[in-house]
């Protein structure tokens, strides 16, 4: 089992280890199998936060159907690789890629037409973020 050191977190966590406060998501998806660890513990604090959010997205407006994260925290080189901008929120762990099993986009759209922070959707994923309320 892979482990690695993350800032802020006391011991190592495993890919396989929960995100604190969720029942659901691991730390293996927030870095991509621990390949990209956060920089500060502020980041790590705002993966917990997205994690969190997600969670309750997951229990309650997704009727428990599993979430498949696409793309959480990104480092420089992978965001560039990704297409994503310069000032991304995946670059903080403010933001995570995702689609719902069992869901088509236009349903988790509309589901999601009052998150507070931003909301982009694509072909085949949506993406949220905890910036300010942005639509796209």
């Amino acid at each position: 089992m892979t482990t690695k050191k993350i800032p802020g977190k006391t011991d190592p966590v495993s890919t396989n280890q929960l995100i604190d406060g969720t029942e659901n998501f691991t730390w293996g998806e927030a870095t991509k199998g621990l390949t990209r660890i956060p920089t500060s513990w502020r980041v790590t604090q705002n993966i917990i936060r997205v994690a969190q959010k997600l969670q309750k997205l997951r229990d309650n407006e997704f009727n428990c159907n599993p979430v498949i994260v696409t793309s959480w925290f990104r480092d420089p080189v992978s965001n560039q690789k990704a297409g994503g901008v310069s000032n991304s929120k995946h670059l903080e762990g403010h933001a995570v890629d995702f689609y719902v099993s069992g869901m088509n986009i236009r349903e988790v759209q509309r589901l999601l037409q009052d998150w507070e922070g931003g909301f982009g959707s694509y072909s085949t994923f949506v993406h949220l973020d905890l910036g300010s309320r942005r639509r796209w």
